[in-house]
């Protein structure tokens, strides 16, 4: 679709992360939106500046610089919409990964129903839920008491009864809530969001708004085992931004600016994942997933149904030293390629929570931050599919963003991070998120939809390959699998490949082929497993042999030898 000249809009984009800022630009080159820039500063709303604005003036000043164009006026200001001379732009938009950690509790009347919505809500949030009650909670009545004012929650979702439905029981528990405020210390009590039977909202709000700000939202369940939360998640999104807005300079000022909402990067990333599912076989998942210094996050979307998790506490940075903790020692040095000491190793880890800006020096301590990145892509997914054998569902394709991934020094590191810690099966497409724009793509779909699927389609996510993992039932080293490649103007290449192998077939980037695969040995059926159309991305195509799950040698030395033959085999595309 070619955007009107007369209504184009320019949209500049603010992603504040716990270490970054990012300040991007679209608008039209030609007859399409395209990105024109992204500028980058750190990000300022911790100490020693305690306001997030600083951060955003220094990534747009830095913007300015990489494109020539004003946008902050003579007192760093924003010139909004943009003036006749071209400065300026028409749309600002923000999104953030960063500010405190906001503790959550839940309450609802059943575990398996309010309480699990809820808890799902709240998972698609860059918070923490500290505590969780329901009708049946086996606690004592002073247990419950003492464990609610130990967890000292920021917030507190209230959910319980379809519309119309049970009553007495959610005003029970509002009631038990209301004695619970009453013991917490005045400046410390929680604000309440409810989020269940909406007959009941005027009774909540009169019994708790004495004591607390009441927020009220849709119900979560209006209808029995029918989940509704879009809704909620806004009014979710609003308390979480004013508790934030509290407590961090700045972050009211861009709402105010941008006159909407600051959304939450992973709810933003997540409307370009259902915008993907959308476009793809209904029986295919997309997959997003975000690596990030003090969080990250998995979204999967099929047929347009929804999923989102953020894992607050999982990260490369300022999460390092908890990641540790959460996962072990042993889950991070076992995708470590050099020989490093284990106490480098947790040295290191407690010097990157320390100062999460810093950058790897040297080859250890790259090493050190991608093999991490693997365990958190590991235990995300584990987390995340909650399946005994760990396996991740068909997807095509998966998009990955976040520094350590999406800007690692080689493409091929960047893979190997990818395919060892999810272990996809069947036929993906890897995108690579390099320039993060997924977050400002996200947040700009409510504004101008068109814009977003030109940027979309203008290449802006790096297409890693295409990778074939087939699961065959052969012994390592034995010839597995027969591979014919067909491009339309080229001759025919065929390769024969082993098992336990991953290798690199030549494909130019963006140019279609017909692969054809005939398996040596027994092989697990996967869509699209005969005559295969794939395109060429910048490592052209995948064949990856080395088993799902991937079988890890035990012996440190073997394993590292391993791993330094997968790195190299990634290195050069087979004749």
């Amino acid at each position: 679709m070619m955007p009107n000249e007369q209504f184009a809009e320019s949209i500049l984009s603010i992603d504040i992360g716990s270490v970054n800022t990012r300040a991007v630009l679209f608008d039209v080159v030609g007859s399409s939106y395209r990105m024109l820039s992204a500028g980058y500063a750190p990000s300022t709303f911790q100490a020693p500046l305690l306001d997030a604005l600083e951060g955003v003036s220094a990534a747009i000043r830095n913007l300015e610089q990489n494109t020539g164009r004003v946008i902050l006026d003579a007192s760093h200001s924003l010139i909004i919409p943009t003036s006749e001379t071209g400065e300026g732009v028409d749309h600002i938009l923000v999104t953030s990964s960063a500010g405190i950690d906001v503790r959550i509790v839940t309450i609802g009347l059943l575990e398996e129903y309010s309480l699990a919505c809820v808890e799902s809500l709240a998972a698609r949030t860059y918070s923490r839920v500290v505590d969780r009650f329901s009708l049946n909670d086996p606690r004592k009545p002073e247990d419950r008491l003492n464990a609610f004012i130990q967890a000292s929650p920021d917030l507190v979702i209230l959910a319980g009864g379809t519309n119309r439905g049970a009553s007495r029981s959610v005003l029970k528990m509002t009631e038990q809530l209301h004695l619970w405020l009453q013991a917490c210390q005045k400046e410390k009590r929680p604000a309440v969001l409810f989020a269940g039977n909406e007959n009941l909202k005027d009774r909540v709000t009169e019994l708790l708004s004495s004591l607390t700000k009441v927020h009220t939202s849709p119900n979560v369940m209006p209808f029995s085992e029918t989940e509704d939360t879009g809704s909620a998640e806004e009014n979710l999104t609003r308390v979480l931004n004013s508790i934030r807005a509290a407590r961090m300079a700045g972050f009211a000022d861009l709402e105010k600016v941008s006159g909407s909402q600051i959304l939450p990067t992973a709810g933003a990333e997540a409307r370009i994942i259902r915008f993907e599912s959308l476009q793809q076989d209904p029986e295919l998942t997309v997959f997003g997933v975000n690596v990030g210094s003090a969080a990250s996050h998995m979204i999967a979307s099929i047929d347009g149904e929804m999923r989102t998790n953020v894992y607050r506490g999982l990260g490369v940075g300022q999460a390092a030293a908890e990641t540790l903790k959460n996962v072990g020692l042993e889950a991070i040095t076992r995708w470590i390629s050099l020989d490093i000491p284990d106490n480098l190793v947790r040295d290191y880890l407690w010097q990157k929570s320390l100062f999460p800006a810093g950058l790897p020096m040297d080859n250890e301590t790259l090493e050190i931050e991608q093999a991490l990145a693997r365990a958190i892509l590991f235990d995300m997914k584990r987390r995340f599919t909650g399946m005994s054998n760990n396996l991740l569902p068909y997807s095509e394709p998966i998009l990955v963003s976040g520094a350590v991934i999406a800007q690692a020094p080689a493409l091929q590191q960047s893979l190997l991070m990818i395919l060892d810690g999810l272990q996809p099966a069947g036929v993906t497409t890897i995108l690579c998120d390099r320039f993060g724009v997924l977050p400002a793509l996200g947040s700009a779909a409510a504004v101008n939809p068109a814009m977003v699927v030109q940027v979309l389609e203008s290449g802006v996510l790096t297409n890693l390959g295409t990778v074939i993992s087939p699961e065959i039932k052969a012994k390592p080293g034995e010839p597995a699998l027969r591979v014919r490649l067909n491009e339309e103007d080229g001759p025919e290449k065929l390769y024969e490949i082993c098992q336990g192998d991953i290798v690199r077939l030549p494909l130019m980037i963006n140019k279609p082929a017909k692969l054809t695969i005939k398996p040596l040995k027994h092989m697990e059926a996967f869509p699209g497993s005969k005559n295969l159309r794939v395109v060429g991305g910048e490592l052209g195509v995948v064949i990856d042999l080395r088993g799902r799950p991937l079988s890890i040698p035990s012996d440190p030395e073997t394993r590292r030898k391993t791993y330094l033959h997968w790195q190299n085999t990634l290195k050069e595309c087979l004749g």
